[in-house]
């Protein structure tokens, strides 16, 4: 591909790109909710500094001073009446890193081909963890892995062509990931250290030629992003509440977490999209490092044994591909050429997979990290099968085998655009609803600070008054039923969003039991000056529906406000005043 078209190519992308962040930030705008109050009420009680003290900037146990200060310029300078901020913060760094991870696939692979098929596949392949486009608390991931994939890019360039500038931004902006999420370290420093270690010679070869003060420069600004990190991972507590505790629990027990999440992920993880996407690239690896004698005696017997364990186990595919994307990359013709450093990235995202079966929580935005390492190890091989079948297209004298191969181009992308039409659909319906959903609670808590009066007292709803033992159980759930029975604001976020307000003379009650449901109501309305304030559809159907011909609204409470969007598919948040009968 010659220069102009390249240039043409990506500048459609980054247009395209653009188009996307406005269309995300102005058609899907989306409230807050949950823990994204939780970082506001922090913000308004401390000052930007305290976001680098190892106690007061500490937020969920963790130290992270870039998404404090972040969300502390957003609270303070957006605040709660300018969602498009927030969005455009969130959205804006996503779309970065994608586009980064894509440049930093090209770069592997040298193909351009690279960074548009990881920016376009990535949408199809990871469809069902896109939410993180739409919580403003997953800004830390976003910010994360933008500082991730710059990271990469600059520092490989560094490494490999020994250019001092952008040895000096790759550790800045890995800094910078350091001080955003735990995990950065290993995705960054593993990958440093991994292409440092493989290209040993040259690396220190170059080092050796280099001036005093240049050499200085590189070894010192290595060590001390090394440092910085260390002080992190030491001051962190993710440690001990992001895991399970082993001599807590038993072999049993594990076992049986294990095999949830297992379950739980596959079905990201085995999806068509993401099996094709890895596949090709496997098959792209094989092409490049193997013997053509070689790859007729290996490819067709590793594309029998991938439909083999599809139809058996399909979560054991992605163990077959990342053995694939350690190992092949290492071998053959593959060894002396930025292709090895693939296997780096196999082994950080087998690492991360094996992390996310021992850790507590079971979302799937927990895949963000490993999305983006199997995006650069499936760009950079599915490029390298394009580039093969375009060769071949043009040394043939054949047309009908040209127009043959173009023809089921056309037909694959056609089927690709059948079968997910639908689905992409049904989300964005899904997505308006949650959206809608979102916005009844807020205004219903921005209400609830003005209009009521002093020393308020409003009983809300917990997910163990039916029978759900924590919020947490939900997440696993189809996200239908999410839209059916998660909560916007739970319990003490309600609190949280309140103190924010400026109302943290409004006090809470949890309604907890259904067995002393009536009685708890009873006595709210006895002593007067208490409010009601139901929120998802398991609210409404429980306290509008009837048990044993009782309903638990009395005759006397009365409606003070309704909230409910156009959209009838959403839930309405309502606010209740419970009088005494």
């Amino acid at each position: 591909m010659d220069k102009r078209t390249r240039s043409i190519l990506d500048s459609t992308l980054v247009v395209l790109g653009l188009a996307m962040l406005v269309t995300i930030i102005t058609r899907y705008q989306m409230p807050f909710r949950l823990d994204d109050v939780l970082y506001m009420q922090w913000a308004q009680h401390h000052s930007i500094w305290d976001a680098f003290h190892i106690q007061r900037g500490e937020i969920f146990m963790s130290v992270r001073p870039v998404i404090s200060i972040t969300f502390w310029l957003l609270t303070h300078y957006a605040g709660i009446d300018h969602y498009w901020v927030w969005h455009f913060v969130l959205a804006g760094s996503f779309l970065t890193a994608i586009g980064f991870t894509g440049l930093t696939a090209r770069y592997i692979s040298q193909q351009t081909s690279a960074l548009y098929i990881s920016s376009i596949w990535y949408w199809l392949a990871f469809l069902p963890i896109l939410n993180i486009l739409f919580w403003y608390a997953d800004i830390t991931f976003a910010l994360e892995m933008m500082f991730c994939s710059i990271a990469w890019y600059f520092g490989l360039r560094a490494l490999f062509e020994h250019r001092t500038r952008f040895w000096v931004i790759a550790n800045i902006i890995g800094i910078l990931a350091a001080m955003t999420k735990e995990p950065s370290l290993l995705l960054i420093h593993g990958v440093f250290i991994g292409t440092i270690i493989l290209k040993r010679k040259e690396f220190f070869s170059h080092l050796k030629l280099l001036p005093s003060k240049t050499k200085a420069l590189w070894i010192g600004c290595y060590i001390f992003f090394l440092v910085v990190s260390l002080q992190l991972f030491l001051v962190s507590q993710a440690k001990q509440n992001r895991f399970f505790h082993f001599t807590s629990i038993s072999s049993q027990q594990l076992q049986f977490f294990i095999t949830d999440r297992i379950r739980y992920y596959s079905e990201v993880l085995t999806s068509i999209p993401l099996i094709l996407y890895l596949g090709i690239s496997a098959v792209g690896l094989m092409l490049s490092s193997l013997s053509r004698r070689s790859v007729k005696t290996i490819v067709i017997p590793f594309l029998i044994l991938t439909a083999t364990i599809w139809v058996i186990y399909k979560p054991l595919l992605i163990i077959v591909f990342l053995l694939i994307f350690i190992f092949i990359p290492l071998i053959g013709n593959n060894r002396n050429t930025r292709l090895s450093i693939l296997s780096l990235f196999g082994v950080i995202a087998s690492i991360n997979a094996l992390v996310l079966l021992i850790t507590v929580m079971l979302v799937k935005t927990q895949l963000a990290e490993l999305s983006f390492l199997l995006s650069i190890l499936g760009a950079s091989g599915a490029s390298i099968v394009l580039a093969r079948v375009s060769d071949y297209m043009s040394q043939t004298q054949s047309s009908l085998i040209r127009y043959s191969i173009i023809t089921a181009g056309v037909i694959a992308v056609c089927a690709v655009m059948f079968i997910s039409f639908p689905k992409l659909q049904a989300k964005e319906q899904l997505l308006r609803d949650v959206r809608s959903t979102r916005r009844n609670a807020n205004t219903a808590i921005q209400t609830m600070s003005h209009i009521l009066p002093l020393g308020a007292n409003i009983v809300v709803t917990a997910p163990s008054l039916y029978g759900i033992g924590s919020a947490d159980d939900l997440t696993s759930k189809e996200d239908e039923y999410k839209l059916y029975a998660q909560y916007t604001f739970l319990q003490g976020f309600i609190f949280s969003y309140l103190d924010v307000l400026g109302r943290n003379d409004i006090r809470l009650g949890y309604l907890e039991d259904s067995v002393v449901l009536s009685r708890v109501l009873d006595s709210c309305r006895s002593v007067g000056g208490h409010y009601l304030f139901l929120q998802t559809a398991l609210d409404v159907d429980r306290f509008h529906g009837s048990i044993n011909h009782r309903t638990a609204l009395g005759k006397r409470d009365s409606l003070l406000v309704r909230f409910s969007q156009d959209n009838h598919s959403a839930i309405a948040s309502e606010l209740w005043l419970l009088r005494h009968e």
